[in-house]
């Protein structure tokens, strides 16, 4: 049997962990947040609502994580792909 593909709506974006977790972010601009919702398999195990104020804050901190790690040595990083798993 063939897998389905959709499209994902626009203003969302989804990350899957090493353990198949998915992080799915999702803009709902008419409520002035974003949604931030934890995926086990098909199941939502958990939510949060993150306020536009609050999630320029979240970008501020991953920017700051980022250009730290990239001033630092790269090879004390663990390697991970574009899919989130570690390659073999």
């Amino acid at each position: 049997m063939a897998a389905e593909v959709h499209q994902l709506p626009v203003g969302r974006v989804l990350f899957m962990d090493e353990r198949g977790v998915v992080l799915r972010a999702t803009w709902h601009l008419e409520r002035g947040i974003v949604n931030l919702s934890v995926w086990r398999e098909d199941v939502c195990v958990e939510t949060f609502w993150l306020g536009v104020r609050d999630s320029a804050r979240l970008v501020q901190f991953l920017v700051d994580g980022l250009a730290e790690a990239t001033c630092g040595s790269l090879e004390r990083l663990p390697q991970v792909s574009a899919e989130g798993v570690a390659p073999a």
